[in-house]
Formats: structure tokens, C-alpha cells, sequence
């Protein structure tokens, strides 16, 4: 038996919004309300596929999180979106979605889009932090259980006497751990600060080698004991960047913690730099790790986000390390750009403007060191 359909036009005209109704192909059946990205189109997609109503959001992770839940369908619940951003703002969305079944099949999708008001900086801020609070607590939990359980073993010597090399083993997860929760913590609250507007940059000029060497003490070890190479390409004359030493090593480490999670024994990655065609200056972190669909590379960098597909299963971490990055960047008024392919690898580049590279022999001292 198949739903009963309510009168679609009374609605729309008393919420102010679009309504739709698929049937279980996912092929429009029914609309009513203007259409808000297509004024006038609303006839035409009646008879047509989801899908087209879909492609017309121009927010790339909305439209990407939304086919992914109706591919699989899920219920969408008040999802935001910016159509058409340009500097200082946009018209805002929302879009909520809900599966519709008939003796037990499924038999259709019925959603709304509606115009959203915009709300004040200082909402939006408090918004963000409250939403990035609630989502790491999942994430905290599972290295803190690991630290309790581990310590508590050590502590009522269940295996024998402190000394036992299985203590070893367990002290290194304890370690390992430590170091995950930490690092999880500390994004968390940068980008809580970022998005307060809260972070101030200490300009200098930074010398992108010493930056690069000193990140590479950090990662090197670690990664031969993977079996995992680890190459750079620095020429020596490179320009320094006006910018912020601690952020730009803060970065690097990024970039080259989120490859060493993707990066399997006998894979390698390559750090380096270079002016570009454009005259700005490029710092890429390369791997031969599994890649990322190319349609979800502005998915990645938002919070939380990881990419969704079955190679990345298992691969930890709360998807913090690209947003921080991209924050950090803005900061520096340049861009990240990410290239990839599934099986074949991922590079993330980080690009600098022209304005912001200094010569070398200029009276400012390089600070990487």
C-alpha cells in the first residue's frame, strides 16, 4: 500500500519552502513550492531523477553528504547548506529528508528545502564549538578506556612483576595513545580558537627547510620502523615565507601524520617546495598511500570528515588534521590544494601568495630553527 500523500502546494505555501516526493527509483513524482536554486524549474523536474535536484546545490560537501545518505536511504535532518557563496556571504538552506515505506518496502523520499535566515558571527561561533565539544567525546573515549585499562594491568601486576616485557608492549600503547588523544585535544581547541577568531599570528621570516628538517626528526623514525620511505625535495635557494613558524610546523605535521595513517609498509613520502608558474610558493607532502575519491576533497576538509569509502576503513583518527590545516592557511591568505586518486595516492600542497615570500639577505633573521 502505498503512503498517502498530503496536499504538497498547502504546505509549501505555508512554510515557505520546496517540497518534493520521490518514487522507490528515486524519480520525482511530485513538487511543489519555487524551486530556490532554479526559480521557474520546478515543472522540468518532475519525471526526472533526485539526482538533478541534488546537483544543484553549489556547496561541494553538502551535496556530497546528501547523495551519500540517499544513496543509503537515511533520513537527512535540518542539513545546512551555502548556495552560491561569494565574499561575504550567500543565501543559506536547509534540507531535510525522509524515507517513506509501504508494507514494508521502501517506496520513495519525501524533503524540503527551506531558506534559512542568517544569524549573527557570534551564534555561528558558539554553534561550532558546541558541535566540535559533543562530536570529540566519541573520539576521546576510545584512547582513554585504552590508558585505564592498560595502566590498571600494569598497576595490580596481573601478568607478573613490573619487568615483564609484555609491560613493554603495553607501556607503548599507553604511549601511543597518549600521543593520539593529545594531538586530538589540541586540534579541537584550535579550531575552536580559529573559528572565535581568536588566534593571532607571530609574523617572521621562516626558512622552509629548517621547518621541514625539523618535522622530519619527528616522523623519521617512526616511519622506518613501518617500512615506510620518506623523501625530500627542498631546493637550497627556496625564499623564506612571511609567516608563522609554529603554525607552518604545525601544518607540516599535519600533512605528513595524516599520510603516515594512509601510507602501508613499503610506500613512501616525499616532502617538497617550489615556486610555481604564478609566482607563489608551494610546499607538498605526496604519498603512495590509498587516495581519496575526487569528489570528496572539499569533504575532507571539514571536521570531523573523513573520506567514506570502504579502503579507509580502520584508519583512526577524528578527520582534524586537513581542517587545521586549511585554517591555519587562511590565516597565512593562502589556499590548500589537494590532488588525488583512489589507489594511487594523495598531495597536499600548501600554497603561499607571492606577497608573502621574502628574499633572502633581507634584514629579517629565519626563524625554523
Amino acid at each position: 500500500m502505498t503512503p498517502a500523500h498530503p496536499n504538497l502546494d498547502d504546505f509549501s505555501s505555508l512554510l515557505d519552502a520546496f517540497l518534493f516526493e520521490t518514487d522507490a527509483g528515486l524519480m520525482v513524482i511530485r513538487c511543489a513550492g519555487t524551486f530556490p536554486h532554479a526559480p521557474g524549474a520546478q515543472a522540468s523536474l518532475v519525471g526526472g531523477p533526485l539526482r538533478a535536484i541534488i546537483a544543484t546545490i553549489s556547496d561541494g560537501a553538502a551535496r556530497h553528504a546528501i547523495t551519500s545518505l540517499v544513496e543509503g536511504r537515511r533520513k537527512i535532518s535540518r542539513l545546512r547548506y551555502c548556495q552560491n557563496p561569494v565574499a561575504g556571504g550567500g543565501a543559506d538552506f536547509e534540507i531535510s529528508i525522509q524515507p517513506l515505506f509501504g508494507d514494508g518496502a521502501f517506496a520513495g523520499l519525501r524533503g524540503i528545502i527551506s531558506p534559512v535566515a542568517s544569524r549573527p558571527r557570534a551564534d555561528i561561533v558558539r554553534e561550532v564549538r558546541d558541535d566540535l565539544l559533543a562530536s570529540i567525546s566519541h573520539e576521546l573515549r576510545t584512547p582513554l578506556n585504552a590508558i585505564l585499562g592498560f595502566a590498571q594491568i600494569i598497576r595490580s601486576e596481573l601478568l607478573g612483576p613490573l619487568g615483564t616485557p609484555r609491560y613493554r608492549e603495553y607501556m607503548a600503547d599507553i604511549q601511543a595513545s597518549g600521543r593520539h588523544l593529545l594531538r586530538m585535544v589540541d586540534d579541537m581547541l584550535d579550531i575552536a580558537r580559529m573559528e572565535g577568531g581568536e588566534v593571532e599570528m607571530r609574523a617572521g621570516a621562516v626558512d622552509v627547510a629548517a621547518a621541514v628538517r625539523s618535522v622530519l626528526g619527528i616522523h623519521a623514525s617512526g616511519l622506518a620502523e613501518r617500512g615506510i620511505r620518506l623523501d625530500t625535495d627542498i631546493p637550497p635557494d627556496l625564499p623564506a615565507i612571511w609567516g608563522d613558524v609554529h603554525a607552518l610546523r604545525q601544518m607540516l605535521l599535519n600533512l605528513l601524520a595524516n599520510s603516515a595513517a594512509f601510507v602501508e609498509p613499503g610506500g613512501c613520502i616525499t616532502i617538497s617546495a617550489g615556486r610555481r608558474e604564478d609566482g607563489s610558493l608551494g610546499i607538498t607532502v605526496a604519498d603512495t598511500g590509498i587516495g581519496i575519491d575526487p569528489e570528496q576533497l572539499d569533504y575532507v576538509l571539514l571536521p570531523f570528515m573523513r573520506p567514506d569509502h570502504r579502503l579507509a576503513r580502520g584508519h583512526g583518527g577524528p578527520g582534524l588534521g586537513l581542517p587545521v590545516t586549511k585554517a591555519l592557511m587562511d590565516l597565512h591568505e593562502g589556499h590548500v590544494d589537494i590532488r588525488s586518486r583512489k589507489g594511487e595516492g594523495t598531495e597536499v600542497t600548501l600554497v603561499f601568495p607571492p606577497h608573502r615570500l621574502v628574499a633572502r639577505g633581507h634584514g629579517q633573521g629565519l626563524l625554523a630553527g
